[in-house]
Parts: structure tokens; sequence; C-alpha cells
């Protein structure tokens, strides 16, 4: 803004049509009540002057003003005349608005083709709300038909069903628009049930659309939300009155499901009695109906019971239910072994992972080598690179523990080989970035500093060309190790430039509610021992009450952290004693 708002305020009098206009961005802001700099008062006076000029960014404003009643009373019919006006003017907001109204049928008629015309057309304006207004209008009309759905005759049900599958199956997770479906439609169907039960065929459609759901609902942290969703469909599916194997394997998912949500909020011992209910189901429901495509169903249960007892440090426990779940699948027809072959693969590196928390690391490599043989020879695709990749990750972690550092070596870029050639690029560079880290630590282990940079300086070129979640992380740790690198190659003006950046960057703001504590901490230290050397001990002490400051700030105080906290603390007492 050129001028000041005092120099606007005077110039609007005048008609200034320009200084209205900035008058009415200054105060409307982004139209959120909680922007400190809104004043919707003062917003609308300027916008009475700034309509007359025929701008359709300001119709739309006061379109806004109208339709929540900011600064002015709510009138839902002149917000629908200025949207209009300044949908005219192509205003890509006021187009979207009105394809919700019609959408809603707010105001005016509902009308599904015109909310679906108005929002393309927002689309192609560039309006960022109005690909989402139209997923939402696609599940509105689908959930229309769901509430129609005890209504229908049995071949409308099941084409609507299909429908249902066909939407929210395969592809990317439609959370927001599932999150739609159980409030437009699950809640309100399970109200509907208070009055007039529910019929059987509705039941299983609920009941099996939760799974979707529920998934969504965690995705959403809807944690407790999920599990009194889950609470409630088990009593439910209980009054189901047609097929059995249906009503039990059902049974046999909402279990499960309460248990991985207990999980989820470490309520442990609710978490195993429901996955052992969960089991009990599974199997009645393998050997009654003697269909081995449960199979799937088995996998999550038991692959919850691994989890769980790792969480309790049950290890003997959770390697005792994972050789049952292996042994039952060695017990399948081979064609369902071949079926099942990726998902068993995928339990036995989880089982893997669970012998490397016990530290044996012999089993731990033993269990996962048959991956190797059975996966080679298939087809390369993504699926089937990402389980051989992580069994080679497997085994170079536990020949890295093992200090067998050569095939750790070896597992390792074996490991990085095939994340690299997993076609889409996020998972490839998360994977690759992952075990680069790992190969990166054998070197630093094995005191081969430049070889150690050189892999972190490749996973920094990855980084700068791919977006993934938890990038940052990777980023700080290839700073710390690099610098402590630098260090002990006695290269300290290397280290010093490194740390000094990412200091800066810190104090900048750069890397805003990103998990950087640990590193800093780490590459505080680093710089403490640097100036020890240079014999700067104000400097040092500085620095190791820095390092101590950022370990405070981390949640969970693991084995590094302790590691590090009693470092710097044994050099701060030192320091100390010689003063």
């Amino acid at each position: 803004m050129d001028k000041n708002i005092e120099e606007l305020r005077v110039l609007a009098e005048f008609d200034d049509k320009d200084s209205i206009e900035a008058l009415v961005r200054f105060y409307y802001q982004d139209g959120q009540k909680s922007n400190p700099k809104v004043n919707f008062d003062k917003a609308f006076y300027y916008l009475e002057k700034a309509i007359k000029f025929g701008t359709p960014e300001m119709y739309h404003k006061y379109a806004m003003c109208k339709y929540y009643g900011l600064g002015t009373n709510q009138d839902i019919a002149e917000a629908y005349r200025y949207l209009c006006k300044g949908a005219e003017g192509n205003y890509p907001n006021s187009v979207n608005n009105i394809g919700v109204m019609y959408m809603n049928g707010e105001y005016v008629k509902q009308d599904f083709t015109k909310a679906r015309e108005y929002f393309s057309k927002a689309i192609k304006l560039g309006s960022p709300l109005a690909a989402n207004n139209l997923l939402h209008l696609d599940t509105k009309i689908l959930v229309k038909k769901l509430n129609n759905y005890h209504l229908l005759d049995e071949k409308s049900k099941i084409a609507i069903e299909q429908e249902f599958v066909n939407t929210f199956t395969g592809g990317e997770n439609k959370y927001r628009q599932l999150i739609w479906v159980l409030r437009e439609y699950v809640y309100l169907a399970l109200e509907r049930d208070k009055e007039e039960p529910l019929k059987s065929d509705e039941i299983k459609l609920i009941v099996e659309m939760s799974g979707l759901i529920c998934a969504a609902m965690l995705n959403k942290n809807m944690v407790e939300d999920a599990k009194k969703l889950i609470s409630t469909l088990i009593p439910l599916n209980q009054r189901f009155q047609g097929n059995i194997k249906a009503k039990t394997n059902n049974h046999a998912r909402l279990f499960w499901r309460l248990a991985n949500v207990n999980y989820i909020l470490h309520e442990y011992d609710e978490a195993l009695k429901h996955n052992d209910t969960a089991l009990t189901l599974a199997m009645c429901s393998l050997k009654t109906f003697k269909e081995g495509n449960q199979f799937d169903m088995l996998l999550n249960i038991y692959s919850l019971f691994v989890q769980t007892y790792n969480a309790l440090q049950d290890y003997d426990e959770a390697i005792k239910r994972g050789l049952e779940c292996l042994n039952l699948y060695q017990e399948l027809p081979l064609a369902l072994q071949e079926a099942y072959c990726t998902q068993n693969a995928l339990f036995t590196l989880t089982l893997s992972d669970t012998y490397i928390l016990m530290r044996d690391f012999d089993n731990a490599i033993r269990i996962v080598e048959p991956i190797i043989k059975e996966f080679k020879s298939k087809e390369k695709t993504d699926l089937i690179l990402d389980i051989l990749s992580q069994t080679y990750y497997h085994i170079g972690a536990a020949s890295f523990e093992k200090e067998d550092y050569e095939t750790a070596l070896k597992s390792f870029a074996d490991a990085i080989k095939d994340a690299l050639d997993i076609s889409d690029p996020s998972a490839s560079a998360l994977r690759a970035c992952k075990y680069l880290l790992c190969y990166a630590r054998v070197f630093f282990r094995v005191d081969a500093y430049e070889e150690a940079i050189g892999v972190y300086s490749k996973i920094l070129d990855i980084l700068s060309n791919n977006d993934f979640y938890g990038k940052m992380e990777v980023y700080f740790e290839c700073l710390d190790f690099t610098s402590r690198s630098y260090l002990r190659l006695n290269k300290d003006r290397e280290a010093k430039n490194i740390i000094n950046h990412f200091f800066n960057s810190l104090k900048n703001g750069d890397f805003d509610e990103n998990n950087y504590s640990y590193s800093a901490a780490s590459m505080a230290y680093t710089m403490s021992t640097i100036c020890e050397a240079e014999k700067d001990y104000e400097t040092q002490e500085k620095w190791l009450l820095l390092g101590l400051d950022y370990l405070m700030d981390i949640s969970e105080k693991n084995g590094d952290y302790y590691l590090l906290y009693n470092v710097i603390n044994s050099d701060l007492e030192k320091f100390r004693n010689k003063r």
C-alpha cells in the first residue's frame, strides 16, 4: 500500500475509487474474524461507497458481508444479488459461492446441475475452492441416494453399493469426502435407527462402509469419534439377519478396528482383548467357511498383535504371535500363498523389526532372506521393488548392529538401488533417503568420513528435487552428520559454515514447526567442541547451554537424547571445574 491509511481516508472522502477499494481490502483482509487486522464495520462502510464503481471484487466482498452479517445486517437475498453481479464480472469466488447456494438449496431452489455448472466455471476462472466443492457436490449426490437406500428396490440398492465402491476404493484416499458421508449419511442413519430399526441390508452397507470411513477418521485425527462409531456398529451388526458368513467377517473387522483405535490411544490391554475377539471370529470364519481369502483379515489382526506387544516390550509374545501367522500362511493352498505372498512378506518384515528390537539379529536376517529369493525373479512393480528394498534394509540394519559393516554396506546399497527404481518420485525419494542415511552411518561408524560426506551430499541433491513427508528431518540429520564428519577430518571451517548457516536459517524462521531440536542440539555441541579447540571458552559455554536448551524441547527422551544430554552435561561440568 503506497499511501498510509490516513491519506487513503482523506482521498476516500473525495470519492477516489482506488483509495476506497484499498481501504476495503485493508479492513476486510481475508474475511476471517480471527484476523486481528479485520474491522468489518469499517470495511462495510467503504464497501457501500465502493460498489457504485462496479468492481466485481467489491461486489463479492459486499455480498459476503451481507451473507454473514459482517458489519451490517444479514440479508441472504441481497448477498445473492451481489454475488450474481460479481459472477457477471467473472469473479471466481462469486461464481463458486453461487454454486454452493445451488448445491445446498439456500435462497435458490436446490439444483445440482446448476451447481456443477457454476463450480466448473469457477475452476476455469481459478477459484481454489471450487474443485473441492465439486467433490463435495459429487459426494452430496451420492449421499442423497444413500439416504433413500432403505426405500429402493434390490437392483437400485446394488447399484448404489457399487457406486460407493467405485468412488472410494482405489486411487488416492478421499478422506474429506468420506467424512462427509459419515456426517451426512451414517450418523443420520444411526439416528433413524432409534425411531425405526434399520433393515439388515442397510446394516450390512453401513458396517462395510465403516472400514474406509474409520480410516478417514483416523487420518483426520478423529480417534475418539472412531472409537464411539465402532462401539455403536458392533451391537448394530449383531442384529444383522442375513448371510452368517458376512456377519462373522464384518464382526471380526469391527473388533479389529476397535483394537486398532485402542492401540492408537495407548490402551494396550483393551487392544489385546478386542484383537483376541477379532482373531477368534476370523479363525472361526476360516475354519467354518473354508475360505482362505479371509487371510488378509488374519494378517491385519496378527500385525496388530505384534505392534501392541512391541509397544509393551513383550517381544517374546510378539514373536510367538508372529510365528503363528507365518505357520497359518504355510498351511494355505499354494494358489492362496501366491495370492497373499506380498502381504505375507510385509508381515514378515514387521516381525523382523521385533527380532531387531530384542537384539536377535541373526533371526531378524534369517526370516527375511527367503523374501529376496522369492521376489527377485518377479516383475519389478513398485510394490515388489518396495518389498525388496525394505528387505535389504532390514538385513543391513541387523548387520550394522552385529558390526558386520561389509554386509551392511552391501545390503544398504541394494536397498538404495531398488528404492531409486520406484516410479513414484515421492515414494522413491523417501525410501532412497532413508536407506542412504543408513549407508552414510556405516561410513561414519568406520571413520570413513569423506565417503560419509559424499553420501550426505547425494541425499541433499535428492531433497532439493523432491518433496515428501519427513523431508526436513532428513535434511537436519544430513547437516548434523556432515558437520560432525568435517570435525573428525579437522576441517573446522567447513563444519562451522554448515552450523552457522543452519542457526541463521533457524533465526529467520525458515524451519517453522519442524522437528529440528535434536539436530540443533547436536550441532551446538559440535560447535562447542570447535570453540574448545580454539580456546574460546566463553563461546564454548554458550553453545553447550544452547544445546541443552534444545534437548529440553524434545518430548521423546530416547537413547540418543540421553547420550547427548549426558555428554553436554559432562562437558559443562568439566568447563565449570576448570573455571
